[in-house]
């Protein structure tokens, strides 16, 4: 079982560590920096309208990074990658619900940690209470979410939601975005409470 620890910081699925302290050291080598491996991650959710159907999605396109010395990162999706199995879809929902035109990409940045002086062995894990700052549609959200670290390898690590973090619009001040989005699609309703959840590999950066 992963050791649960006591640790107010992440992502990204999403990580920035602008006041993070974790060193990463093996036996025989120290790695700085990790880079998120697009390729290997996921950020994805379910909406639901009409209060029964249920639409699931993701966002293709990620990217982001560690810096362990230099206590900074981030995590960074192009809201145009969203995916939903329906292209008009998804350029409704970028465009009137995200405002893609103007804000083509959303942040996640870890605000503080503490607690820790080093990450877990490789082939172990630990759990984590994740803060940082969601940016989205120029609005800046302040988030905590539950996540476990693993340190599959020296050189790679992986960050994953321990259950859905459920986003409301009015958490993220999105409201008036809803009621735009739900008349342009013609829904009866639309719920403003979303799970979201990712799978966030980073590995080593020579």
């Amino acid at each position: 079982m992963p050791r649960r620890l006591s640790l107010p910081i992440l992502l990204t699925a999403l990580v920035l560590l602008p006041h993070c302290s974790l060193p990463i050291r093996g036996e025989h080598s120290e790695v700085d920096n990790f880079q998120l491996v697009g390729s290997k991650s996921r950020i994805w959710f379910v909406g639901i309208k009409n209060n029964a159907v249920a639409v699931p999605g993701v966002f293709a396109e990620l990217a982001g990074m560690i810096d362990v010395t230099g206590h900074r990162g981030w995590i960074e999706v192009q809201i145009a990658s969203l995916a939903t199995g329906d292209a008009q879809r998804d350029q409704t929902i970028a465009t009137h619900l995200f405002g893609a035109k103007d804000h083509p990409v959303a942040r996640f940045a870890i605000k503080d940690t503490s607690g820790a002086d080093a990450l877990p062995p490789p082939g172990s894990s630990v759990e984590l209470d994740v803060t940082g700052l969601l940016t989205l549609r120029g609005i800046e959200t302040a988030l905590s979410v539950p996540a476990r670290l693993t340190r599959e390898t020296l050189e790679r690590i992986r960050v994953q939601t321990l259950s859905p973090v459920v986003l409301t619009k009015e958490q993220l001040q999105l409201e008036k975005a809803f009621q735009v989005l739900q008349a342009v699609c013609g829904h009866k309703a639309l719920s403003g409470a979303v799970p979201i959840q990712f799978d966030l590999v980073f590995e080593a950066d020579h």
